[in-house]
């Protein structure tokens, strides 16, 4: 005979016996999640406007230098390592609504080819991450500004949720530095390179429920393509490689860990102090 505590324990469960009359309403409800369009707003916060130049450190295919360009009416330029939006032996097209007003450089955040001084804003989103030292990076962008100059910085940490297993994926796996997905050491080293945090959004699952409450299918492509690198270990290892096969996994998921809140982003507003240490 089983256990009598398990017994009553069974029992409870699935009669439902001390489930809140309101808890399937309560389980339910919209906690009113922000919308990931205020990643677009964050250079508003910080004054960007028509006669500014911006730089879009780490843009990959040049999409969001196009769209601070098209909202804000300023200049960008976008350096990258890769640089993915930039056609072989071809000019980089921003679109008619931002056409003369982005430029994309081949570069490294860490040695940025921009004098001193001359930005107004700096943009970072998804980037430092990938970077092993997070001080040399800040104080690179840091060194690029004006005083007073804003910074739009959006990293994402791993926080004691992650299990040992994921940590590995998501972080070795990608390329990701561990220094740079640690809160407290990217915090450190926002303050020695010489930043005021204006604003700091803690945006934890908040983007992710603001999806999947507009858009039910939001993640269900990780999903799947999860369930079937699981489930057709073999046959997908040996056909995309062993490395490849574990990069996909870690993408699929980089989002799940958002949702599940083992990831965390961040969104932070940041001011250049002047040379007596006060923002302007």
């Amino acid at each position: 005979m089983s256990d009598p505590t398990s017994l009553r324990t069974i029992a409870e469960l699935y009669a439902g016996q001390g489930w809140p009359a309101d808890g399937d309403e309560l389980l339910g409800r919209s906690l009113a999640p922000r919308s990931p369009d205020m990643l677009g707003d964050a250079p508003g916060w910080l004054g960007l406007d028509g006669d500014q130049l911006a730089l879009d450190a780490g843009c990959r295919d040049g999409s969001y230098a196009v769209a601070l360009s098209q909202r804000y009416g300023c200049r960008v330029i976008g350096v990258d390592v890769v640089l993915s939006g930039l056609p072989k032996g071809g000019a980089f097209d921003a679109t008619a609504g931002a056409a003369g007003r982005v430029t994309l450089v081949q570069g490294d955040i860490e040695a940025l080819p921009v004098a001193s001084g001359a930005c107004d804003l700096v943009w970072c989103r998804d980037t430092l991450s990938c970077l092993g030292d997070p001080a040399r990076a800040l104080r690179e962008c840091a060194r690029v500004l004006r005083p007073g100059g804003g910074m739009v910085l959006y990293a994402v940490f791993a926080n004691d949720r992650l299990e040992p297993g994921d940590r590995a994926l998501v972080i070795d796996g990608l390329g990701n530095s561990a220094a740079s997905m640690h809160e407290p050491t990217v915090e450190e080293a926002i303050a020695a390179a010489g930043f005021a945090v204006e604003r700091r959004e803690r945006i934890g699952s908040e983007w992710s429920e603001h999806r999947l409450e507009h858009n039910p299918a939001y993640l269900t492509k990780d999903l799947l393509e999860i369930a079937r690198l699981t489930r057709d270990r073999d046959h997908l290892e040996a056909a995309l490689g062993p490395l490849w096969y574990q990069r996909a996994l870690a993408f699929d998921l980089w989002r799940i860990q958002i949702a599940l809140g083992r990831l965390v982003p961040v969104l932070y507003a940041l001011v250049k102090r002047d040379a007596g240490g006060a923002g302007q």
